[in-house]
């Protein structure tokens, strides 16, 4: 551990009295396994943003052990996002609870018009929603949380007005959205039909996910065919013979219209949707697209997450032998633990129980000679 004779080197340091440097280095030694070094602490707190990254640092110690943070998070700007940092990290459930409602109260207060501020606020309120089912918290305070979130997400960025649903096109906002249904489906009594709509709903957004997607996709490798033949007509002006256009090698892409086609097969029926396999072009043009309105890791930044939330739907779905609707969410999480979680066993899976589900109702699918 720290000596006194250290922590007392550098009394004039700015921002960080002695009784609080005493304080982290004896909660920084309480929980970590090896000790801090000579003079970490000193040298670190002598500029403004080292005090603030000490001081986030003695916050999560201090959650950890159980003790208040509330002096110390009137000294940061960032404050909501902080208590949701604290909350992640107390082991105490009252602590939890308490540093949870804090950051939806501090992320309402901070910036509510503030579209960035305004996900915070929704990502918050969904974890703090699975935290309360999870420790088996009524199920009516599960639900006011993300009936909230679903308020939030059907606003629109420019003014505060709801949306209706078929507008909303962000991917980010639509898995939220299927996660919220999820949840709340969950929170419901089997037997209820409010349990069946939103799993209802939730499967929508996952068809609403692909729509999207696949309209981006198709105006990405528009913009490939248009780049594709523009170098070709260059090239053609230098060629001397004409045989040349005989000789040259097929291009990789697609014609415009043959991909026109490829987009506007999105299926449409189970049957369509068994033996529905998304093309590799369209599986490039999602990676190479960084936008809001594709599948993406931009869009989808928790993958795992996602996918685990996918999970539960289908799994749901097949309780209520709706199997012939899991094919859409099935596709989406195969799509997204290939390409951007990359796992090839993880999609292997989904592709094997896209396999299963096929079969099960007597369709074929593309997957089956590839697994």
């Amino acid at each position: 551990m720290l000596s006194l004779s250290v922590l007392e080197a550098d009394g004039q340091v700015k921002g960080v009295e002695l009784e609080d440097r005493l304080e982290l280095l004896l909660l920084l030694n309480s929980v970590s396994q090896q000790p801090c070094a000579e003079g970490e602490i000193v040298t670190l707190a002598k500029t403004a943003e080292s005090r603030r990254v000490l001081l986030k640092q003695r916050v999560l110690l201090k959650a950890r052990l159980g003790e208040s943070l509330l002096p110390d998070m009137q000294r940061l700007p960032d404050e909501g996002r902080m208590w949701r940092r604290a909350a992640l990290c107390a082991e105490d459930g009252p602590q939890r609870l308490a540093c949870y409602q804090s950051a939806v109260t501090a992320l309402q207060a901070a910036c509510p018009q503030s579209p960035g501020g305004r996900w915070q606020e929704v990502d918050v309120l969904l974890e703090f929603a699975e935290w309360l089912y999870l420790t088996h918290f009524p199920a009516s305070d599960v639900q006011v949380l993300i009936e909230r979130a679903v308020d939030l997400l059907l606003l629109t960025d420019e003014e505060r007005v709801a949306v209706c649903v078929c507008e909303v096109r962000p991917v980010g906002r639509l898995e939220r959205l299927v996660r919220s249904h999820t949840l709340l489906a969950l929170t419901e009594d089997r037997s209820s039909l409010k349990h069946q709509q939103h799993l209802l709903t939730a499967y929508s957004f996952t068809l609403h996910i692909w729509r999207v997607s696949m309209a981006t996709a198709q105006e990405v490798m528009n913009d490939w065919t248009e780049g594709q033949d523009v170098r070709s007509a260059s090239s053609r002006k230098d060629k001397e013979r004409a045989d040349d256009k005989k000789n040259k090698q097929p291009s990789p892409l697609r014609t415009k219209a043959e991909l026109k086609q490829q987009t506007r097969c999105l299926p449409i029926s189970p049957e369509q949707w068994a033996q529905f396999q998304c093309p590799e072009e369209v599986r490039r043009a999602f990676l190479s697209d960084a936008g809001p309105y594709s599948i993406n890791s931009t869009s989808i930044r928790a993958q795992s997450r996602t996918l685990f939330y996918l999970d539960l739907l289908v799994k749901e779905l097949e309780s209520f032998s709706l199997t012939p609707l899991t094919f859409a969410p099935l596709h989406l999480a195969e799509v997204i633990a290939g390409d951007l979680t990359r796992s090839r066993s993880q999609s292997d899976l989904y592709r094997l129980r896209i396999i299963r589900n096929s079969a099960d109702l007597g369709f074929l699918s593309p997957f089956s000679g590839s697994c």
